[in-house]
């Protein structure tokens, strides 16, 4: 596994603690992951001292509005701006072949200093439930990193 020291690390915030109840702190590229979460979670204005910080619409829009094409722009843009270290990035939406017609948000990125592409993905649906009707847990079950469960979220 390769050294991520000069990435930095930061304490994690979705959940702040481990199972066992300490502090979790990321580094590397699940740091990058991590603030990527961070945006799509918190809502514009939601950060005082970082008023456009975040993404998520406002509660009181109806989950009927979703726009996953336009989502996906203002995405990307918020990203960048918002989360250093990133060196490319692409934010995508695809339909996945199953009977509830669930579509499947993709992020890729590209760490500046570490050259390996890395894929966060969740369920569009699961994504809209967490922030409208505070049903993290489906949102969580949905995610993985690389393919493997997102580690923030392990049981």
């Amino acid at each position: 596994m390769p050294d991520f020291d000069y990435m930095g690390s930061a304490l994690g915030l979705w959940p702040m603690e481990t199972n066992r109840g300490t502090l979790r702190i990321v580094r590397g590229p699940e740091k990058i992951a991590d603030e990527i979460t961070s945006v799509m979670l918190v809502q514009p204005g939601e950060i005082a001292l970082y008023p456009s910080f975040g993404l998520a619409p406002d509660l009181f829009e109806p989950m009927s509005n979703a726009q996953p094409q336009y989502w996906c722009y203002r995405a990307h843009e918020t990203i960048l701006k918002h989360v250093d270290g990133i060196e490319q990035l692409r934010v995508f939406i695809e339909e996945q072949p199953d009977a509830y017609n669930e579509l499947k948000a993709t992020i890729d990125f590209i760490p500046r200093d570490f050259p390996t592409l890395q894929t966060l993905t969740f369920g569009w649906f699961a994504y809209r439930g967490a922030l409208f009707e505070g049903n993290m847990e489906s949102f969580r079950r949905s995610m993985s990193f690389n393919g493997e469960p997102f580690p923030i979220f392990r049981n």
